[in-house]
């Protein structure tokens, strides 16, 4: 049985497979690690000729170990409604072992494996699927705002703490970008001057559930259809217009007009897009990467999130 060479103690994988033998009552045939998550460890199982995702937290905090809870949470409201989220076999929380998620390995493959260029061709045939998906998604309103706990209930007062809540960390995160041609303290400055006025202008009075991390890595397609939408450990109560703009992000302006105009088909009742909230959701979610991948450590992706706080900042004139 093998051990971490530095601590004795046993590897994730070791302890993973204990966890399952309690479960299922016999070892599975396959353990292996997928290169997914920064915050979790994600494992393929095989058992007994079915296969499973295992996941189980790579940081010891309530924040973090609170993900594998939100799959099942979001799982369990959502499927009902049509949305391939995979379902949550069996939660482990034994005190001496990882707490580990297991959850059904849905058919499909990666989007993101697909390539960027395949990607960019096929975006027009899966747009519209995602964009009645995510319309059934925001139909649920969520009590409270900003990310979900354990229980599904949103842990800050209103939206604007939740848009703000960069703030709070990012100018600390500038300290360890050695590089300020990426970015500098001043053009921190006026970002997070011009967050808080554009933020002020904004105020919701219910939450929708959101996504949270909508990205073509947690989304699962096959002979042209998506069949699974993953990873809910990022679940939050807001706007959902701010879960189009974290897919604009990560994947550009031309696929997300076209998940816009799209979109638009499947509003949830009661909602009105405000467009004129894209700039300060931009804005929020382009520091809050910013801020995470510092800390992350990760300064060669640092540029992309610079790159468009300085578009904003141009377009208003700063």
């Amino acid at each position: 049985m093998s051990t971490d060479a530095f601590s004795g103690q046993l590897t994730i994988a070791e302890q993973l497979y204990e966890v399952l033998e309690k479960h299922y009552g016999s070892r599975p045939t396959e353990l292996t690690p997928l290169p997914f998550g920064i915050v979790n460890y994600v494992f393929r199982a095989t058992l007994g000729g079915r296969s499973f995702i295992v996941k189980t937290p790579r940081l010891d905090n309530a924040g973090r170990c609170s993900d594998v809870h939100l799959n099942k949470f979001c799982a369990e409201m959502l499927r009902p409604l049509g949305v391939p989220a995979p379902e949550t076999i069996f939660i482990d929380s034994t005190w001496n072992m990882p707490l580990c998620g297991i959850e059904e390995c849905l058919p499909g493959i990666n989007a993101l494996a697909l390539g960027w260029q395949v990607l960019r061709r096929s975006f027009r045939c899966y747009l519209p699927q995602l964009a009645e998906l995510m319309g059934k998604v925001h139909s649920r309103t969520i009590d409270g705002f900003g990310r979900l706990d354990a229980a599904g209930k949103g842990q800050l007062r209103n939206w604007e703490a939740v848009l703000t809540s960069p703030l709070t960390t990012v100018r600390d995160s500038v300290e360890h970008i050695a590089d300020k041609t990426i970015i500098s303290h001043e053009l921190m400055r006026k970002c997070c001057a011009l967050l808080e006025r554009l933020s002020s202008r904004i105020s919701l009075d219910r939450a929708q559930l959101l996504h949270g991390d909508l990205v073509p890595n947690n989304i699962l397609v096959a002979e042209g259809a998506i069949c699974g939408i993953l990873d809910w450990g990022d679940a939050l109560g807001g706007d959902p217009l701010y879960d189009l703009v974290l897919f604009e992000f990560f994947c550009g302006s031309t696929p997300f007009k076209h998940l816009l105009g799209a979109y638009e088909q499947h509003l949830p009742t009661g909602y009105a897009l405000d467009l004129s909230r894209l700039d300060c959701y931009r804005l929020s979610i382009a520091m809050g990467k910013l801020g995470w991948r510092s800390f992350c450590k990760r300064k060669d992706l640092l540029l992309h999130p610079a790159n468009v706080l300085k578009r904003i900042l141009r377009k208003h004139q700063l």
